[in-house]
């Protein structure tokens, strides 16, 4: 039996975290595996950025005839094929997929409506035996779009053998630690935590005006644009706190960092709302309803420790036990086709 994963291979990508339980959770299948970053690594900035706003040019071009050609040279005949945002993805490479598969799935960890929205996909959507999404706002939009195509709603996830608590709850700093991309909201939320003193360790594109207003501030530490691997595990298992802070580019109950930071014995510092609250009990995770209500809580808890122990510990094992890992979670979408 033969599978094929068509992604992003970056060392460190929840893409690639994916592929590897994929292949473990197959043994008998014989892996191949098409690595979509290639060509638009290798592509211009220019070109990146067509591909982003407009789905066409010449980094879609690439990434299609390296998909097209990569496939030429493998077996004629799939048993699965799984493929990770398919935004860059024509048709006419999809239907030639197609035509060697004996099942196929699609899985995105973004919006596909709401935002990252594609031409090519909303065109192939109906070739593939399952859609899995983890954004239950837009389950709607799946089956208006693809109403002969199932659909399976799963959570994000955390990858196991990389997410896990590296640093023991007695050498954590007291800090609260963010990676992730600078928006509006999260901007004002880091910007209340310093003015409550509240140190604050910083990762990700797009602080640099921010890290400008604030570079003399002692309580804030930024650790680069890009933290991937025992990198970022050890950056989130370092501190006391980490925010699994939302998008408000559109309706966000949840993240990856929702399961992430518990998984690395972190306590997770989490919104209020009907996902949370079903992830979480009020004692697994520290909700807040606002970020004034938040700092007080973390002023409490600075000096609880051993309150703060049990709330961090609660929390990474109610994500172990409910199976949030991408072992649990992939087995479970391979069972909607009888696979595993």
């Amino acid at each position: 039996m033969n599978l094929l994963t068509i992604a992003i291979d970056r060392p460190g990508t929840t893409s690639h975290h994916r592929r590897l339980v994929l292949e473990r959770l197959l043994p008998d299948f014989e892996a191949f595996h098409i690595d979509t970053a290639v060509p638009f690594d290798e592509s211009s900035r220019i070109a990146r950025s067509l591909a982003f706003r407009t789905h066409s040019g010449p980094a879609v071009t690439a990434i299609n005839r390296r998909v097209l050609g990569k496939l030429d040279a493998l077996p004629d005949r799939f048993d699965l094929v799984w493929i990770d945002k398919a935004v860059f993805l024509k048709p006419a490479t999809i239907r030639r997929i197609r035509e060697r598969a004996g099942r196929m799935i699609h899985y995105t960890p973004d919006t596909a409506f709401l935002g990252n929205r594609s031409r090519h996909f909303n065109r192939s959507g109906s070739l593939f035996d399952l859609l899995v999404t983890t954004k239950s706002f837009e389950l709607d939009h799946y089956r208006r779009a693809f109403p002969q195509t199932a659909v399976h709603l799963s959570s994000q996830g955390y990858f196991g053998d990389t997410h896990r608590p590296l640093v023991p709850f007695g050498e954590k700093r007291d800090e609260v630690a963010f990676a992730g991309l600078a928006e509006p909201s999260r901007l004002a939320f880091v910007e209340a935590l310093l003015e409550a003193k509240i140190p604050v360790r910083l990762a990700g594109k797009g602080w640099g005006a921010f890290l400008s207003r604030h570079g003399g501030n002692p309580a804030l530490t930024f650790e680069g644009e890009a933290l991937f691997g025992e990198s970022y595990t050890r950056f989130l298992s370092s501190a006391l706190f980490s925010p699994g802070l939302l998008s408000r580019r559109f309706p966000e109950p949840h993240t990856t960092r929702t399961f992430e930071i518990p998984a690395c014995g972190t306590a997770l510092l989490t919104e209020r709302n009907e996902e949370t609250c079903a992830f979480f009990r009020e004692d697994e995770a520290i909700f807040h309803d606002d970020v004034e209500d938040l700092i007080e809580r973390i002023g409490e808890l600075r000096s609880e420790r051993a309150e703060l122990e049990r709330i961090t510990e609660k929390g990474r094992e109610r994500v172990q036990k409910d199976g949030r890992d991408y072992d649990h979670l992939l087995a479970s979408i391979l069972a909607q086709l009888d696979l595993k």
